[in-house]
């Protein structure tokens, strides 16, 4: 029982070490960074995919923008996916096709689409 006690305080040990080293050594990137998310699926999938790249963004230090893209959505995940990127003024949402325009836009400085 005290070597089980003692490995699994090893491994605490090591993961707080572990998450401290990853947060002071990991490069941040700037904020002309844009992160491009192919959509498909149902509105549950969706959801969730949009929700992580949501926590990344706020939660990871990845301080760009979202542009999330149309990839075969049917209407009640386009709507759920509308309904989440009203929320925050940093994610957008555009059909298939109209990613490159738009991330060439961002890269001019001719702000939002």
């Amino acid at each position: 029982m005290t070597i089980l006690i003692a490995a699994l305080a090893a491994c605490g040990v090591f993961l707080i070490l572990w998450t401290i080293f990853e947060a002071l050594l990991m490069p941040l990137p700037k904020d002309d960074t844009y992160l491009l998310v192919y959509l498909r699926g149902d509105a549950g999938r969706v959801e969730q995919h949009m929700r992580a790249c949501d926590w990344l963004r706020e939660r990871r230090g990845v301080r760009g923008r979202v542009l999330f893209v149309d990839d075969g959505l049917d209407a009640e995940a386009r709507h759920a996916a509308e309904r989440f990127v009203a929320q925050e003024p940093a994610l957008y949402l555009c059909g298939s096709g109209e990613e490159y325009t738009i991330l060439e836009s961002w890269k001019r400085g001719a702000g939002d689409p």
